[in-house]
């Protein structure tokens, strides 16, 4: 291998030297350093780049309120008829299924008022069978705990204990204000079997219509299919706020199809 002379003056004197032994150590050293820099350039540029500080003179964009969506009548229906116990819920929808098939014999009808008030009609109907089962589940919820029998004997057996027995002034007043309460557990019974009554009458009374409805339709009845009213003989279900912490919903769907303005009328 040729050596690599490398000439040097100093002073006038010219000095010959083997430049070999540097080209393998400090070349190399070189290369390698300006590719670590070169790298560590490029990351501080990278991570520069993907980090944007905001200015603070940037104008800040503007937020309006947030914008409250309403839900819809048929949305809470649905939320409403979901919130149902399984048997109350699978029984409205077997009536709504019912109404459903009634739907395209009203828009075939060539008399448009009668069509639009039967439509009407048969939505509101849809929210008053509903509107039952959802007071037939709220007072069963309610009186789940009331057990009749034992009230009675319980109500029997303070009684005879207040004629017959002997016992302090402090212990009689006790035992009477216990009678006193079971007495009105008792009472609240029979005023919830009460009005159960009548929901399960108004609720076969509405299905009925709806069925009447329909099997005139099939027979091309020249009968007018119905105007679908009903005048219900449970006037609890007007009282939106009697179905509890779903009241806020019931009363919701009550104002749309009209019954709050009804009522405040009367």
């Amino acid at each position: 291998m040729f050596p690599v002379i490398g000439v040097m003056s100093v002073g006038g004197t010219f000095f010959a030297f083997n430049l070999f032994p540097f080209m393998f150590t400090v070349v190399p050293l070189a290369i390698i350093v300006a590719v670590i820099f070169v790298i560590a350039r490029a990351a501080i540029r990278m991570s520069a780049g993907s980090v944007v500080q905001p200015s603070p003179f940037a104008r800040q964009p503007t937020r309006g309120p947030a914008q409250v969506v309403t839900p819809t009548p048929a949305a809470r229906m649905n939320g409403l008829q979901m919130s149902l116990p399984p048997a109350l819920r699978d029984r409205n929808v077997r009536f709504a299924a019912r109404v459903e098939q009634l739907l395209p014999v009203l828009r075939g009808s060539e008399d448009v008022v009668t069509r639009s008030d039967s439509a009407d009609g048969l939505a509101r109907l849809g929210w008053v069978h509903l509107k039952l089962l959802i007071a037939k589940a709220h007072l069963e919820a309610a009186g789940a705990a009331a057990d009749a029998p034992k009230l009675h004997a319980q109500v029997a057996d303070l009684r005879s204990q207040l004629q017959f027995g002997e016992m302090s002034a402090s212990a009689r007043e006790s035992r009477k204000a216990t009678l006193e309460m079971l007495e009105e557990r008792l009472r609240n019974f029979s005023l919830r079997q009460c009005r159960l009554d009548e929901i399960a009458s108004d609720l076969d009374r509405v299905e009925a219509q709806v069925d009447l409805a329909a099997e005139r339709a099939a027979l091309q009845s020249g009968q007018s299919l119905a105007t679908f009213q009903i005048d219900l003989a449970t006037r609890m279900v007007d009282d939106a706020d009697f179905f509890g912490s779903v009241s806020p919903e019931v009363r919701a769907v009550d104002e749309h199809y009209g019954f709050r303005e009804v009522r405040s009328e009367k």
